[in-house]
């Protein structure tokens, strides 16, 4: 029998550790904290003691993958801190001594519930305050394990404590009446929860009664060694279907030692009875572990006859001292200013504290003498303290534009300190001539087609694409796609590199135009001194962006160009292992097929592309598989047994897609074939995705029929319209981005999937979806409505070496019928991400790389 203490001793043994460790609590200061002690996990995966929460979250962007086990649990956890103040969870459970639920299919399988988990912060801690976090445990699965908590924890020198009050599991053992009952007894009443897997959320902070839990880890002079004691108020009575647990003490003890800082290792003592082990693997999004190799840019060597600036200086003026009180003016000013004197301004060129104006006086119009503009033009840019004035040839025109707001952002992220000029670019085809100017001198005549094969033979050594170049008077053009770089602006830059390489010593501006599978997505403009400066180590990306236009690609394309005579038709193939894998079924806990993935994509025309894969079986034990659906709904997606045990061997898509600009920011897709493993038929997307916003908007449709199981060219009777509105979001914080795609799904429901995600610093994409429609809770079954999560993960981290693919995992607790889409091989947002606007600005610091 459990050793268990009078009702009343006990309570007041409890109250005095509490009154303690609120003392402790209470004594601790912010200057008093060992730094460096970082929480490690409980059994639940969660930051916390042994079996009960901390406040404790980890750092942003924390990952870990553990497993634990005390008889009668093993537990497989995984969770995340996604945002600095959430950590999210998700959990297998092995119950040891009770039998999966679906006997006539399991046998002997033990049960295995999945669970979510969820915990927030509320305060974080500093001189006066701990860390406050509240939790929800099993929020997501069958409820064996639920329960919710506010907890508080703070550190003092080498010890950290926590102190907490929960619901549901966290409370039996000296338990006290609810106090949010005081608020409402509705809070007293006991929750009967939901279907399984159903999100409980009228159960929260329900129950008669709730307990306190809590107690510290210390953190030895021994280096990765830490003890931990808790207080678990937990009686594991009439849990798991009446199995009750033997209990002989509340009191849990557990010794950490971890050795790296990628794992830790625990053993312990739980309910005076039962041993506790635990291996937890971590790491962090933000955090890059493996460089990629790749080989150095191309070089740019210095021109023969660099250009110089014809004519003599007209005027010169200069302060000792900018004055500081001057009312801050942007660069769009400095170009009115001039109309005003009489001149045209067709280069600006900052270097230091001088700013040299390249003008040509406007034709019939008196111009002021030189002096007097020179001294007005030294009023209009505060990061300058001297100007010179000269006099230009006849050339093509380069005018200010506008004044770029997102310099000052690009400068807050990359430490430039000062208020950036902000200068874009924009150049006239045709040359602006001024009256009774000196015609310009003739340039030195060059090849332009032999320029344009040498560029397009060197992007392919660097496993890119062009597929036009021109050179119009002082302008070089360039279109081009890659498939190697997850960063654009770095491909910009190499792309960048390569076309002044080739350039004659005139052409001063280079447009660099990105396609993505033929839509033209980008367009960078950049002086070309300004490239040759940042790689002979006296300039930088900084100093470039200040220079430099973006614009939406397809925007300012020359008439004339040299097109890639190699470029159609172009092919790519891959032969590599794949695995599949179904987790968490009644059959057994982990099936898998390993098989060998032949894919090919041959691109035949401009947009126009052919690509499937097909997949041959190595080996699998679906076999065991023998669960069927029983949906209420049309089976669009729970005969997924069916399609792996039948279609081991077979053709997982085969497809021809169309691609095109509609205009300037509209892109379009027509797509058709066997679009995935399940559904062939065909589908069109139109998105609107303006290049400085943050958001897009697109509509998909499409007419579908069920493939057969086998997945070769079969079909079932069954076949569904669906439409989709879809609209995207950037939020401006944590590189978050929301979607909402509202419309008609496969078994002919109707609602919306919402769906966050965030991207790391190493880029990694984390994201969790949910999606609900018009079916009844009853009828979707177990689950009640669909959800998951998934991650995207960069195959450069993986393989070390530079490449744009990702490896995509996601996982749904059930795979049922409700709230279905076909899956589309190229979505359009996908497709374009990564050049807008946003996109290359956050990554400009890469583009010299």
């Amino acid at each position: 029998m459990p050793a268990v203490l009078p009702h009343g001793r006990a309570i007041a043994g409890f109250a005095a550790a509490a009154a303690l460790l609120v003392c402790l609590l209470g004594s601790a200061r912010a200057d008093d904290l060992v730094q460096g002690l970082h929480p490690t996990v409980d059994d639940q995966g969660t930051f916390g003691l042994i079996t009960t929460p901390s406040a404790r979250m980890g750092d942003d962007g924390d990952f870990n993958f553990g497993y634990s086990h005390e008889h009668p649990y093993a537990r497989y956890f995984l969770t995340a801190t996604p945002l600095p103040w959430t950590q999210l969870g998700f959990m297998f459970n092995d119950i040891e001594d009770r039998l999966y639920n679906f006997q006539p299919f399991s046998g002997t399988q033990t049960d295995k519930p999945k669970e979510f988990d969820a915990k927030f912060r509320l305060l974080q801690e500093d001189e006066f305050w701990p860390d406050v976090a509240v939790g929800v445990t099993d929020f997501g699965g069958p409820g064996l394990f639920e329960s919710q908590y506010f907890v508080a924890s703070r550190r003092f020198y080498d010890v950290d404590a926590s102190l907490g009050i929960g619901w549901g599991r966290l409370s039996g053992r000296n338990s006290f009446p609810n106090p949010f009952g005081y608020i409402d007894p509705g809070f007293k009443q006991n929750y009967q929860g939901s279907l399984a897997g159903g999100l409980t959320v009228g159960s929260l902070f329900h129950g008669q009664d709730s307990s306190l839990f809590g107690g510290f880890e210390y953190h030895t002079p021994w280096k990765g060694v830490s003890f931990k004691v808790e207080w678990d108020p937990d009686t594991y009575q009439n849990v798991d279907d009446n199995n009750t647990l033997t209990v002989y003490s509340p009191i849990n003890i557990a010794a950490v030692y971890q050795p790296f800082s990628f794992v830790d290792f625990s053993v312990g003592l739980e309910r005076g009875n039962a041993w506790m082990a635990r291996i937890t693997f971590h790491a962090n999004f933000n955090r890059r572990e493996l460089p990629p190799l790749d080989t150095p840019p191309p070089k740019v060597e210095p021109r023969v006859a660099p250009p110089s600036t014809s004519g003599r200086p007209l005027a010169e003026t200069s302060l000792p001292l900018v004055d500081q009180n001057r009312e801050p003016t942007g660069v769009d000013r400095l170009y009115d200013e001039a109309e005003r004197e009489g001149y045209d301004i067709e280069d600006v060129a900052i270097a230091g504290g001088t700013m040299t104006l390249t003008v040509q006086p406007i034709a019939g119009v008196k111009a002021h003498p030189p002096k007097e503009f020179a001294q007005a033009a030294l009023n209009c840019v505060d990061s300058v303290n001297r100007v010179i004035v000269r006099k230009s040839k006849p050339q093509p025109k380069v005018s200010l534009a506008s004044y770029a707001p997102a310099s000052a952002a690009l400068a807050a992220q990359t430490g430039t300190g000062s208020r950036p000029t902000g200068v874009l670019l924009a150049a006239d085809a045709e040359p602006a001539h001024a009256a009774g100017a000196t015609p310009a001198a003739p340039q030195p005549s060059f090849d332009q087609v032999a320029i344009a094969m040498a560029i397009f033979d060197e992007l392919k050594g660097e496993d890119m694409t062009g597929a036009a170049f021109s050179i119009q008077g002082r302008r070089a053009y360039l279109i081009f796609s890659q498939q190697k770089y997850r960063n654009t602006a770095q491909a910009i830059g190499r792309a960048a590199r390569i076309v002044v390489r080739h350039l004659p010593p005139q052409v001063e501006i280079v447009t660099i135009e990105l396609t993505e599978r033929e839509l033209a997505t980008a367009s960078v403009t950049m002086l070309r001194k300004d490239i040759e400066n940042a790689v002979a180590g006296l300039g930088s990306p900084e100093e470039i962006w200040t220079n430099s236009t973006l614009a939406a690609g397809g925007s300012d394309e020359p008439a004339k160009q040299i097109d890639n005579p190699d470029k159609y038709p172009g092919y790519s193939w891959s032969l590599t292992p794949q695995m599949r894998q179904h987790i968490g079924g009644p059959e057994g806990y982990f099936l898998y097929q390993i098989y060998a993935s032949l894919s090919g994509e041959l691109t035949l025309l401009p947009g126009w592309s052919m690509g499937g894969e097909l997949g041959h079986n190595i080996y699998n034990d679906f076999n065991r598989l023998s669960l069927p659906s029983n949906s209420e709904l049309p089976h669009v997606r729970s005969d997924i047994e069916d399609y792996l045990e039948q279609g081991q061997s077979g053709i997982l898509d085969l497809q021809t897609d169309y691609m095109f600009n509609i205009a300037p920011e509209w892109y379009g897709r027509m797509s058709a074939g066997l679009l995935e493993w399940m559904y062939a038929g065909a589908d069109g997307e139109i998105l609107y995705r303006p290049f400085d916003e943050r958001w897009a908007i697109g509509i998909d449709a499409n007419h579908v029929y069920q493939r057969g199981f086998n997945e070769l060219f079969t079909f079932l009777d069954y076949q569904v319209t669906t439409a989709f509105l879809n609209f995207y979001y950037k939020v401006p914080y944590y590189h978050l981005l929301a979607e909402v795609s509202a419309g008609t799904y496969l078994a002919h429901d109707k609602g919306a999937t919402f769906t966050l995600s965030r991207e790391f610093d190493n880029g990694m994409r984390a994201g969790i979806w949910v999606t609900k429609t018009d079916v009844p809770a009853s009828v979707f079954g177990e689950g009640e409505f669909d959800k998951g999560f998934f991650l995207s993960i960069p195959l450069d981290l993986v393989f070390g070496v530079p490449r744009k693919e990702y490896a995509n995992y996601s996982f749904r607790p059930l795979t049922r019928d409700g709230g279905q889409q076909v899956d589309i091989e190229h979505p359009l947002y996908q497709e374009t991400d990564g050049d807008d606007f946003d996109s290359l600005s956050r990554t400009w610091p890469t583009l010299m790389k």
